[in-house]
């Protein structure tokens, strides 16, 4: 009846870049990612690549420190950092697209730690980040925002976004870190 548990160790010895582990993720080709507070690791089941952000090259990861993972409809990685913004990884061509927040640009992301990421049953991507809720455009590559608004009640209870749901009635849930 009392049934052993075995652990099976993955470290910095293996290959993973850093002990913290924010996020994992297994994509549709199989391969485990690992989100930690200095790189994004992709593992195969023997041996890791390791992500890390390249100010030479607008096509790295735009933030080593990795909060959030999540797989969309047509097999693109979204990567929310814990400073950087949001990236899309195209495993085709293996290279990042940056989102970053840009104070001067209404329509890029509402800011730069992103906390909790979901594509709908519609293919709508949302971003919940910590001033708010972001829906993504992918035609034009930008973001609608969606944040509380003390003068009416219908709008987010808090701006802190942790989490997105969306239940089997098509209905969103937004959880927030201190808004309900």
């Amino acid at each position: 009846p009392n049934a052993v548990v075995q652990f099976h160790h993955i470290s910095l010895e293996d290959g993973l870049s850093q002990s913290v582990v924010n996020v994992i993720l297994q994509d549709r080709r199989g391969f485990l990612w690992f989100g930690t507070q200095d790189g994004l690791n992709r593992y195969d089941g023997y041996n890791f690549k390791v992500y890390r952000p390249d100010p030479e090259d607008p096509n790295s990861l735009s933030d080593g420190w990795i909060e959030s993972l999540y797989e969309d409809s047509d097999g693109y990685l979204w990567v929310g950092t814990y400073q950087g913004g949001l990236n899309r990884y195209d495993p085709k061509t293996d290279t990042f697209t940056q989102f970053r927040h840009i104070p001067e640009e209404p329509s890029s992301i509402s800011e730069g730690t992103i906390c909790a990421i979901l594509q709908d049953r519609s293919g709508t991507l949302w971003v919940g980040t910590m001033d708010g809720l972001n829906k993504f455009d992918p035609v034009g590559n930008s973001f609608t925002h969606y944040r509380n608004e003390p003068e009416n009640p219908d709008s987010l209870s808090h701006n802190n976004i942790h989490i997105i749901y969306q239940d089997s009635k098509d209905r969103m849930w937004i959880g927030t870190l201190g808004g309900g």
